[in-house]
């Protein structure tokens, strides 16, 4: 080991030895073990990687988009393709260790290409310090300077372009002279590689998540687990990154040494039997809860009150109505007669009827709050045609569209009216028990294919009524 690393790092490699050794004594594990812990490790790797970049996706969508191939809506398509590529990237690196494949400059550039996915434009500035923009080419390196500012407003300077391919190779050349020193610890030479990698920061762009990738490459390749930086602690991450940029390279072996370390010990809880979840994994849990609903259709955002079911009034069933009635016409040549109305129950529960022009203009809300309970929270129309013009054989089809307003949804019913009587109830139970041609929660709307099946399904039984009258069939 070099004589500059302080005794810290002597205690933390004597740490990760006896950890690895306790480790050792469960190989091999069993494959179903292994991989719930390796699940834990890329989910964690791929969220916690790409969200250090900036990326906008939270650890409930990475897992969501990852387990389930659910995407979250407004979220850039950008940052779903980096986590696609990350991902792809960590199956890259487990069949480079599993073939025992050497790291060179073209497995680099190629790692590169799968986290990248497609060639994209970029923000970059000139040499004159002039914003423009570039194009990230997928496994070449840079050709134009990619120095940073920095939050206090100095600029962080890279290799050239020019310098970019003799330094590569240098590092690699370093790699394969120093990873057979046996003095020289696996972490040790993971941490370095990943400092020498970002000070030359070869690529346009994905330069942080591919150092991070080489890193755990080394890593695996030496039989450890990825050690995996999070996000929240960035700031002690870039900090260790800043001192090493410096000459003070301890602490970032010392920082990347005690990220190993938390991951030997989540596989070692792992292959004991023990529950590899960590403290802010239930803050996940409530995350990934959070997440499944909001990508769900199936869910509540609205209670049903006075003021709810007037909105849906006056908007998205108004609107319906008048497409309803427009397509029902189509019908009314067919009879002497033709009325939309709607049957409301006063306070005896017998129907009152109001025409179409009133329903689509007036509604008092407080009324359904009102009447008896048996017929409260519905609204019950009805498209009526009066007297078929065959002579021989003249009828009134009326055709009952029923919705019912229930605690946090309303849902729609269609039936034909087969009764003489003009009690509310005995109408309402024409269609009551009938299953429901849809149901909305209250934020949803009525659809344009909702109103499409609505006007076919109301069309389907007047023709059907009519067949049936014509031919002197009994009407259910």
């Amino acid at each position: 080991m070099n004589k500059d690393l302080e005794l810290n790092v002597v205690d933390l490699i004597k740490k990760i030895y006896g950890l690895k050794s306790e480790i050792d004594k469960f190989h091999p594990l069993p494959k179903e073990v292994e991989d719930r812990i390796f699940q834990k490790y890329r989910l964690e790797w791929n969220y916690n990687s790409n969200a250090i970049e900036g990326n906008s996706l939270n650890y409930g969508e990475t897992y969501a988009f990852l387990m389930h191939g659910i995407t979250a809506h407004g979220k850039p398509l950008k940052d779903y393709l980096d986590i696609k590529g990350h991902n792809e990237a960590i199956n890259y690196l487990i069949n480079l260790v599993r073939n025992k494949e050497e790291l060179t400059e073209a497995v680099i550039r190629e790692l590169h290409k799968v986290i990248l996915v497609e060639s994209y434009e970029t923000d970059a500035v000139t040499q004159n310090g002039k914003l423009t923009k570039k194009t990230v080419t997928l496994g070449a390196y840079k050709t134009v300077p990619n120095h940073v500012k920095t939050a206090t407003g100095e600029m962080h300077y890279f290799a050239s372009p020019e310098e970019t391919p003799a330094k590569m190779h240098d590092l690699i050349t370093w790699y394969r002279k120093t990873k057979n020193d046996k003095e020289i610890h696996p972490v040790v030479l993971a941490a370095f590689f990943h400092h020498h990698f970002s000070e030359i920061h070869p690529f346009d762009d994905g330069n942080g998540r591919l150092a991070r990738l080489l890193m755990n490459l080394i890593l695996m390749q030496n039989n450890f687990p990825p050690a995996i930086i999070k996000t929240k602690d960035r700031n002690n991450y870039y900090l260790a990154l800043s001192q090493a940029d410096s000459g003070d390279t301890k602490k970032f072996v010392e920082y990347v040494a005690e990220v190993l370390i938390h991951s030997m010990e989540i596989y070692l809880k792992g292959a004991c039997g023990e529950s590899i979840d960590e403290p802010d994994d239930l803050d996940k849990e409530i995350e990934l809860i959070k997440r499944e609903i909001q990508s769900s259709p199936e869910k509540i955002e609205i209670k049903k009150n006075a003021e709810v079911i007037e909105s849906f009034y006056r908007g998205s069933l108004k609107s319906s109505l008048k497409q309803i009635n427009k397509e029902m016409k189509k019908f009314a040549d067919l009879f002497l007669s033709y009325n939309f109305y709607e049957f409301f129950p006063d306070k005896n529960g017998y129907k009152r009827r109001r025409d179409f022009q009133k329903i689509t203009s007036t509604f008092r809300p407080n009324e359904l709050y009102s009447v008896l309970p048996h017929v409260r929270n519905t609204t019950l129309l009805c498209c009526e045609f009066k007297e078929f013009k065959s002579a021989k054989n003249p009828f009134t089809v009326e055709v009952l569209i029923l919705i019912v307003f229930d605690d946090f949804d309303y849902q729609i019913k269609l039936g034909i009216k087969n009764v003489i009587s003009f009690h509310f109830k005995d109408i309402l139970s024409v269609v009551n028990n009938k299953p429901p041609l849809f149901k909305n929660y209250y934020h949803q709307q009525i659809s344009d294919q909702q109103i499409t099946l609505l006007v076919n399904e109301l069309k389907k039984e007047v023709i059907d009524f009519i067949k049936k009258k014509q031919n002197g069939s009994k009407i259910e």
